[in-house]
């Protein structure tokens, strides 16, 4: 009985001494617990749900049809929204480039002699995504838009019907009346949306991040727990060259898994590469700095081990959410939108779907911002270094 008394005291022993170590790390305690719970509370309240796909009609001139938009019923809350007409085809194409428009419905100029022919008009539907999501989001709507338009077509059937009875006029089949158009989906994007590809240039960046993020902060963290920092006191290594020596180690390291993965998803998921080799490498090494200067300036910042590992985690549960992998930026509040642009794996996925899918960047400005982040991370990394080092001489 004693003896199981003192394993019994033993135990809570140990359970007061973690507690109390626990409770007088208050910063650590934060981290632990309200990172995530903030984490998870900015998702909830910033998501707003797919946005409604924004269609322009094309409606030729001498085709009979109504130019007014509301004449098709086609506006559905959350779903589809009408953001115009043209007669111009190449000018609705122009909308879907810009990205004032997602997709354009054009019927044809001809479509009641098409009608009066007996022939089934092609009702030709546009748009430009090699997100996978999207693309099923707009097959979808392909159906009601046909069937819209197809109301059309009848009225005006049908009115031409009552003008010219008594003449001469033949009717469509009754197949062709029933259904006078058809929807003809075209992707205008040089690849096809596939899951693979798309999401897995998302996981390549968030492994590049999270790996390089790692071994700057735990680079820092085990200098100092092994008191490398007391003998940089003394050696003739300044602050910068440290930073340098590190860069470049960690680069040529996490460098190397990136090529492999690249190789891997290329030649063995047939992930298709379009761009020239020196935007796709310099889009890498860019997000491979900034990554290392964001986990050293971590490290820098905090005291522990512990607290650089839960920081980190920290970082990897807001990339997942926030980085376009989870979900698409597009269905957050906008103010998110713009705070996770500075996730330099949200710049990285991006570029990277522009660039392996695409073989083009129609958005340079992320090449810009990545840039920004190198400058501003190395920077705050030498000076908190550089700082350090000082203070414990």
């Amino acid at each position: 009985m004693m003896g199981i008394l003192r394993v019994i005291t033993r135990i809570f022993a140990v359970v007061g001494k973690e507690t109390l170590v626990v409770v007088r790390r208050p910063s650590a305690l934060a981290t632990l617990v309200l990172g995530p719970v903030v984490i998870l509370a900015v998702f909830g309240l910033s998501f707003t749900g797919q946005p409604p796909i924004r269609a322009v009609l094309v409606i030729p001139q001498g085709s009979d049809l109504p130019s007014d938009p509301s004449a098709y019923h086609l506006d559905t809350a959350g779903t589809l929204k009408i953001v115009g007409t043209t007669q111009n085809l190449e000018a609705a194409r122009q909308q879907l480039q810009d990205g004032s428009a997602d997709i354009l419905v054009a019927a044809p100029a001809d479509a009641r002699k098409q009608l009066q022919a007996g022939t089934q008009i092609v009702l030709r539907i546009e748009y430009d995504t090699v997100n996978p999501y999207q693309n099923a989001v707009i097959s979808r709507l392909s159906a009601p838009l046909a069937a819209s338009v197809n109301e059309q077509i009848i009225k005006q059937a049908v009115a031409a019907g009552e003008q010219q009875s008594g003449s001469t006029a033949s009717m469509p089949p009754p197949e062709v009346i029933a259904a006078p158009t058809r929807a003809e989906t075209v992707d205008l994007a040089p690849t096809e949306p596939r899951l693979i590809a798309f999401y897995g240039i998302a996981v390549l960046a968030l492994i590049l991040q999270h790996l390089a993020l790692t071994l700057g902060a735990l680079s820092m963290t085990t200098d100092r727990r092994e008191g490398m920092t007391q003998v940089l006191r003394v050696a003739p290594v300044r602050a910068a060259e440290l930073v340098i020596g590190k860069y470049v180690a960690f680069i040529v390291l996490v460098g190397l898994v990136g090529v492999a993965l690249v190789g891997l998803m290329h030649w063995l998921f047939n992930v298709p590469i379009l761009a020239p080799p020196g935007p796709v490498l310099g889009l890498y090494l860019l997000l491979i700095i900034a990554s290392i200067g964001l986990g050293m300036t971590i490290a820098l910042l905090t005291t522990s081990e512990s607290q650089v590992i839960q920081l980190a985690l920290l970082v990897l549960l807001a990339s997942v959410f926030f980085g376009g992998l989870a979900i698409d930026l597009t269905q957050f509040a906008r103010p998110l939108q713009v705070g996770a642009e500075f996730l330099p794996v949200t710049q990285a996925t991006q570029l990277g779907q522009e660039l392996f899918l695409r073989g083009g960047y129609g958005t340079a400005w992320r090449f810009a911002a990545l840039g920004g982040m190198v400058l501003a991370l190395t920077a705050s990394a030498w000076l908190l270094l550089r700082r350090d080092l000082m203070l414990r001489r």
